[in-house]
């Protein structure tokens, strides 16, 4: 089996370039990959084509640093903590930001049907609501960026039914995607616990895929549990081990969200003043993800750590 161990800053380097078409894995507050939008920032990557499901801070600074060419979404938000993302919102209120908006059901299904090498997908939850209404991105302007169809979705007739209409979505081209795991092999085969989001169907549908990982471990333990293992190895390009790799959202199995991280950041987010000194101070300011760890500190890291038997952060003590 090859070995696909780097580091972070090495696979991001490789696999990660200008105008991607790119999607990451988790949902909102929940096992995104942060370490790795961190180290994005740091490099400067930019002009990304965004299928960015349901998103949060992750996407949130991206767009707020002006690295998003266009942002297919369904919405985006620190769940509990921003009902609207700031940086996101404000780029929307400016008019600044290349936007267009389906339901989290089509994202969803678009994601899964580009794993299944879809040429597109037909749909009937769309029909009648503002979505099919109302383009966030015109036809005009889809016809200028070569990485978007140039429609937002047609009318179809179902072959089977006909009469029938129905509404005939495009199938994303993914370049690259970026998840994180438990688990994770050198040879990039990897356990995924609890909820699996769209990580494994944009990971079989991207050209290119960085696994970050808590744990690196032997295909010894990879062989344990076969029922355990959602990404195949020949699905990997690199494998990166990054403990917290996902802090501030959780990480099910190891550690909570930082709730009070994600209220400074929003907070942090409502000006554009605020919103770079807080990207210095815990990104750019900062070499990589072990020295960003450092400065968050042990202590309050611990204090993340899921409680057995009840999969999120609790003093069992004061049980009855």
């Amino acid at each position: 089996m090859s070995n696909k161990v780097c580091t972070l800053q090495e696979a991001v380097a490789k696999y990660v370039e200008d105008g991607d078409s790119i999607s990451f894995g988790g949902f909102t507050t929940n096992k995104k990959p942060m370490a790795a939008v961190r180290e994005i920032l740091r490099q400067g990557k930019k002009d990304f084509i965004a299928w960015a499901g349901p998103a949060g801070s992750d996407w949130d600074m991206l767009i707020g640093e002006d690295r998003v060419k266009a942002y297919i979404n369904c919405y985006t938000a620190d769940s509990g903590v921003t009902n609207v993302s700031r940086r996101f919102r404000k780029k929307i209120e400016a008019g600044e930001l290349i936007y267009e908006d389906y339901s989290q059901d089509a994202i969803m299904f678009m994601l899964h049907a580009a794993s299944l090498g879809l040429p597109f997908l037909p749909v009937r939850f769309m029909i009648g609501s503002g979505l099919v209404d109302e383009w966030g991105i015109s036809k005009e302007v889809r016809q200028t960026i070569d990485k978007l169809s140039d429609d937002k979705f047609v009318y179809v007739e179902n072959p089977f039914k006909p009469g029938e209409k129905v509404v005939a979505l495009p199938v994303p081209e993914l370049d690259t995607a970026i998840i994180h795991v438990q688990k994770a092999s050198p040879d990039g085969t990897c356990i995924l616990l609890g909820d699996e989001f769209h990580d494994i169907d944009i990971v079989v549908a991207a050209k290119k895929v960085i696994v970050t990982c808590e744990e690196l471990v032997s295909n010894d333990v990879i062989r344990r549990d076969p029922t355990l293992t959602k990404i195949p190895c020949f699905a990997v390009d690199a494998v990166c081990e990054v403990p917290y790799g996902a802090f501030p959202t959780q990480c099910y199995g190891y550690y909570d969200y930082d709730n009070a991280f994600l209220k400074a950041y929003g907070s942090a987010s409502k000006t554009e003043e605020d919103f770079k000194a807080f990207l210095n101070e815990y990104i750019y300011d900062i070499k990589d993800n072990a020295e960003f760890l450092e400065k968050i500190g042990i202590n309050r890291l611990l204090k993340l750590k899921v409680s057995d038997g009840y999969g999120y952060s609790t003093d069992v003590s004061k049980e009855d």
